[in-house]
């Protein structure tokens, strides 16, 4: 049930406008907070998204797909984000 729950509140929040996700798999919602304050800092929208599969919780982060490379242009002049877990993966590396 609680997969379902983030799945259906990924999509509603995909669905607002097209967004893309830069991140995935993050471990840390403090990292996953600073990433969406760095890219807010810069004008970059950006929402995290948890995914809570009742053993672990991982973390998302998507933007505007028109500001996608804005987002990890920024993100890698901050060195963020810095936790690599498994699974980890930033887009457009």
């Amino acid at each position: 049930m609680k997969q379902n729950a983030w799945v259906f509140a990924l999509l509603a929040t995909a669905s607002a406008c097209a967004q893309d996700i830069i991140v995935r798999d993050l471990p840390s919602e403090k990292e996953a907070n600073e990433i969406v304050e760095v890219l807010a800092y810069d004008g970059i929208t950006a929402a995290k998204a948890v995914i809570d599969d009742g053993r672990n919780k991982a973390y998302q982060i998507l933007v505007p797909g028109s500001r996608r490379l804005d987002a990890i242009a920024i993100l890698n002049q901050h060195d963020l984000p810095k936790e690599h877990g498994p699974g980890y993966n930033v887009y457009g590396e």
